[in-house]
């Protein structure tokens, strides 16, 4: 993701979506923000998120919404599949990247834990 920060060049996210084991129903999130250039320290946030329904011009689009907890600019994504999410602003748009940036997160299926970088 682009970073708007003098001297950063990219924004790495990471987001971890829990689940309730038995309903299946949204429960807490961790996201993590590297802003590269910037060192390598990680800003985390963690919350509830929820589901709502509803992209623009795509009515039965799934879209998760993290809590206050994070910035606008993280807070809303746009299910595309079970291994990617488009981020969208705030009209419930996907936001445009280019050559260089992408708006998407990618699923990783490593197990979670420690990662070097």
């Amino acid at each position: 993701v682009p970073c708007t920060l003098p001297k950063c060049t990219v924004v790495k996210v990471q987001l971890v979506l829990y689940q309730n084991r038995e309903t299946g129903d949204p429960a807490t999130y961790w996201l993590g923000l590297v802003h590269v250039g910037l060192g390598n320290e990680r800003t985390v946030t963690k919350g509830k998120w929820g589901i709502r329904q509803g992209v623009n011009e795509y009515s039965a689009g799934i879209v998760y919404k993290l809590d206050s907890n994070t910035d606008e600019e993280f807070q809303y994504y746009w299910r595309a599949s079970n291994s990617i999410l488009f981020i969208l602003d705030d009209n419930f748009n996907p936001k445009v990247g280019n050559a260089a940036w992408s708006y998407t997160l990618n699923r990783y299926d490593a197990p979670y834990g420690p990662r070097t970088y």
